[in-house]
């Protein structure tokens, strides 16, 4: 018998020994390990290409491009483009990235007229008007003033408008020449205001509002519950459109020498064409770009270019027509570089921009510092203004129609503040009411625009409900609670009681009493005094210094100048200017979340107090094609604050988008 066991056999011996072995084998192995570093890679891959590259890149061409300095020919005119002036913009964009500055900021372009004037290189203004300019009225008439200012120096002034309305045509005023295309029209109907009212909508839908009114100019809530303008809205309001048309005129009267009456009989016509316009005398000549070109070229070299146009006259296009960035671009490059020296020449004024609606704090991320006041950012420019012992004065330029109570009440604090150090001034723009207007009494000296909007002292809450619409949609909301209290508190989607009613209705006005106080405190009047012109009315500066709401009426200079006088920085040849919010550099764009489009989604949802949301919203796409821009903006404006409404209750805003036309 053999006794040596053939490998393949079964053998249970050689069998636990081999299960044996195996998992002693298992007990060796080291266990596997998990690739973490794959994710960290690709992250890191991406940041490399889509964000360090790509700064490394552009930053290397535009350094190339910066190595040639901006030059102004002789023999120069300056180019207006007024199709869209911003007061003030602090953004920057990939069209900035070869010439590596700023969109122009009103101020910029003041400045650059201002400069233009004493300038040998510059021998007139050319300002074209294409497509309608979107200029508003305290901006257009700050404008104006600096062009007749220009006009003083002997140069002249040259304007061509292709289409336009009555703001287009007053900008054009102060020129030398107004020139038209045969093909040009030109509205010249009048003025007016027009606001929508959504009342019988929001019926059929079953969409109530709970509004409290806090006296009857603080006109907001009306298009909730009305369907056209109260007696006290209209008044308001008509005031304001009287006193544009007034203005108007006289502009027309003084700079084309047409009576009063004869220009108050043209807005009789919805539109004028090229030859009526010639016709009326209110404008010179019908007249081609390019033939405006060669007027100017003659105008400037006392010849004509039509022998060597070729050569000559392209060149003059490409090299002598300077438009405000390439100006402003040159003005920089030849200014002292002393911003690094910590001494007297450094001392100068803070200009601190406040633009758009006041909000405690930006929960959207592509609300910028020139589109909105952030409450939080703007106190810290404050301070950052306070500590710097080189400004010797603040100046708040501000152009807002108000919004939040909370945030305004936070800045108005810090002014207050900011006072016991150094000097601050409010420079009204366009708009400064309510809370606009709250900010801006907490400074030592108000300076108005006549045709400022301002005042609007008053409160309002509109609280929309949608209980109505959700039944009608046969959706039911069914609660549980404790039995104690009201857990929903006041909710949209479910009807308020009348304890509730009273409640926000003595909120409000409590909140109101106490901006009448504080109003009537920082104009040394008593509170009913103070109650007598506020009630939520608004004001054009010139009725607001009347009445004591403002201490100056002036622009952007005078505001400039009182400032510079108050500090003793009045004789002083080159006071710097300390501008906030600072600029936004390229890297800053970069890595914000703009830079890769807004991607958001447009839908509703219902919070845990049973509140609707539409703060996620993005309704610009739904407007963009359907509706005239101007009620694009109301809608917008009215869409903003009920949902400022819908996190706060109350708020110190605007009635209205007010755009007089």
């Amino acid at each position: 018998m053999n006794n040596n066991l053939e490998p393949n056999k079964f053998n249970p011996t050689n069998s636990v020994d081999n299960s044996s072995n195996k998992n002693n084998n298992l007990n060796n192995q080291k266990p596997k390990k998990k690739k973490y570093w794959i994710p960290i890679l690709i992250v890191s891959i991406c940041i490399i290409v889509f964000i360090i590259f790509p700064i490394i890149f552009i930053n290397w061409i535009s350094s190339n491009f910066k190595t040639t300095p901006t030059k102004i020919e002789d023999n120069s005119i300056l180019y207006l483009d007024l199709s869209n002036i911003e007061e003030y913009s602090n953004s920057f964009s990939f069209t900035n990235i070869i010439n590596q500055y700023h969109p122009s900021n009103f101020l910029d372009i003041l400045n650059c007229i201002k400069e233009a004037k004493t300038d040998n290189r510059i021998k007139g203004i050319y300002f074209e008007c294409l497509m309608g300019t979107n200029i508003p009225d305290v901006k257009a008439s700050e404008l104006q003033s600096a062009l007749v200012d220009f006009k003083k120096s002997g140069k002249f002034i040259y304007s061509y408008i292709e289409n336009g309305n009555e703001d287009d045509y007053f900008n054009a005023l102060p020129s030398d020449s107004i020139f038209v295309c045969s093909e040009s029209l030109i509205e010249f109907n009048g003025f007016g205001a027009a606001s929508l009212f959504p009342k019988g909508l929001y019926d059929k839908l079953g969409v109530e509002f709970e509004v409290v009114q806090c006296e009857d100019f603080k006109s907001y809530g009306e298009v909730y519950k009305n369907k056209k303008f109260s007696d006290s809205a209209r008044y308001q309001q008509k005031i304001i459109i009287e006193q544009k048309e007034n203005a108007f005129i006289k502009a027309v009267e003084k700079f084309r020498k047409i009576p009063q009456e004869k220009s108050l009989e043209y807005f009789n016509s919805v539109f004028y064409s090229a030859k009526e316009l010639v016709e009326k005398k209110l404008v010179d000549v019908i007249i081609s770009q390019d033939e405006i070109k060669e007027l100017i070229y003659k105008k400037i070299f006392n010849k004509s270019s039509k022998n060597n146009k070729s050569i000559l006259f392209k060149d003059f296009e490409e090299n002598n027509i300077v438009t405000i960035n390439k100006y402003i671009e040159n003005i920089k490059q030849n200014q002292p570089k002393n911003n690094n020296l910590k001494n007297n020449n450094d001392d100068g004024i803070a200009i601190i921009y406040g633009c758009g609606e006041i909000l405690a704090q930006s929960k959207n991320n592509f609300i910028q510092d020139e589109q909105a006041i952030i409450a939080n950012k703007f106190i810290d420019n404050l301070k950052e203004a306070r500590e710097n012992k080189n400004i010797k004065g603040i100046l708040l330029r501000i152009d807002s129609p108000g919004g939040s109570v909370i945030a305004s009440e936070a800045i108005y604090q810090e002014i207050l503040k900011t006072r016991k150090i150094k000097p601050v001034y409010a420079s009204m723009s366009d708009v400064a009411a309510s809370g606009g207007y709250y900010i801006s009494m907490a400074c030592d000296t108000i300076i108005a625009h006549p045709k400022t909007i301002t005042g609007s002292i008053g409160v309002i809450m509109a609280i929309p409900n949608y209980n109505k619409a959700l039944k009608k949609l046969d959706i039911n909301i069914d609660t549980i609670s404790s039995g104690h209290g009201n857990p929903f508190g006041i909710t949209s989607v479910l009807p308020i009681d009348n304890d509730s009613k009273e409640k926000l209705k003595k909120f409000g006005f409590d909140t109101y009493f106490r901006f009448l106080s504080k109003a009537a405190k920082a104009r040394n009047k008593t509170v009913e005094e103070m109650r007598k012109i506020a009630k939520g009315r608004v004001w054009t500066g010139q009725d607001a210094y009347k009445i004591g709401l403002v201490d100056v009426l002036g622009g952007f200079d005078t505001a400039l100048d009182l400032l510079k006088k108050r500090t003793g920085l009045k004789n002083k040849k080159d006071v710097k200017l300390y501008i906030y919010p600072k600029k936004n550099n390229f890297t800053d764009m970069l890595f914000s979340l703009e830079t890769f489009g807004k991607m958001s989604l447009t839908w509703l949802k219902f919070d845990s107090k049973l509140n609707m949301n539409t703060s996620n919203i993005d309704y610009k796409p739904l407007l963009s094609q359907m509706i005239d821009k101007d009620i694009q903006n109301s809608i917008l404006y009215n869409i903003n604050l009920i949902n400022l409404l819908q996190q706060e209750k109350v708020l110190v805003s605007l009635p209205y988008y007010i755009k007089i036309k």
